[in-house]
């Protein structure tokens, strides 16, 4: 008698997504490949595979040649949409996942072919860049052994599968830091002009306003209003009244 196999399970160390054996491959043991490993899909899944035995990870984050091929030393890569980017200031050692800069210095940095590199040869990427107010996605093509890979500089907060443009979170918090301050818009974008910087239009600007902002603002002021009538009618209650002041200008809600 034949009994049928069980189906084990395994929890990705990388997404944490419970799948079969059978969608997963165990992380490599190689010391050097295992480094590659940790810099392409970052420090969170580094700590998951120091805590477990025998980590695994889902084959859906490796090219399609991976699950044809398991032993096959083949690197996994790590889209936009799955995890935040994570960058390293060199100088301080702080970390940030968002970058504003002049794009004219990043551009030979990530035209460089990891494919190419780690086989000993230079090469350069052909680019197709799309700027989305102050936040950059950037494709690349190498003209040598054909490899192609994207870059953005700020990660979408749409879900998954969303018709249309997506947001990114840069704009939002340029649009956040602007309305919070106080400041005119029209003078942090001659701010960011001068220092050669990419910036959101005003037209982004008071679409984010209107139809993400404007919301949560007023959903903060409410909850915030509720409490603070529900302990002046308490305290009124109590002492048979209640003392208010104000400025005259009639400007409250």
């Amino acid at each position: 008698m034949v009994l049928p196999s069980r189906d084990v399970k395994r929890v990705c160390v990388f997404c944490n997504r419970s799948g079969s054996r059978t969608e997963m491959t165990p992380v490599t043991k190689n010391p050097v490949h295992r480094e590659v490993w940790y810099r392409k899909l970052g420090k969170t899944f580094k700590l998951n595979c120091e805590k477990s035995r025998y980590p695994y990870v889902c084959l859906s984050h490796f090219p399609a040649k991976k699950a044809s091929s398991p032993r096959a030393q083949i690197y996994p890569y790590k889209p936009n949409y799955d995890i935040e980017d994570e960058y390293e200031c060199e100088e301080n050692k702080k970390s940030f996942k968002n970058i504003i800069c002049n794009w004219n210095n990043l551009y030979p940095i990530l035209s460089k072919c990891w494919n190419c590199l780690r086989n000993g040869k230079e090469s350069s990427a052909r680019a197709s860049m799309r700027l989305q107010g102050a936040a950059l996605h950037v494709s690349y093509d190498c003209v040598e052994c054909g490899s192609n890979w994207k870059w953005s500089s700020s990660t979408f907060l749409d879900r998954e599968g969303k018709q249309g443009q997506k947001q990114c979170e840069v704009n939002l918090d340029i649009s956040v830091s602007v309305l919070s301050t106080g400041n005119a818009f029209t003078k942090i974008a001659s701010l960011f002009d001068v220092l050669e910087l990419p910036f959101i239009s005003n037209r982004r600007y008071n679409k984010l306003i209107e139809n993400v902002l404007e919301a949560s603002v007023a959903k903060c002021f409410f909850s915030q209003r509720s409490e603070v009538l529900a302990i002046i009618k308490e305290n009124s209650a109590r002492e048979n009244g209640v003392d208010l002041a104000g400025d005259g200008q009639f400007d409250s809600r």
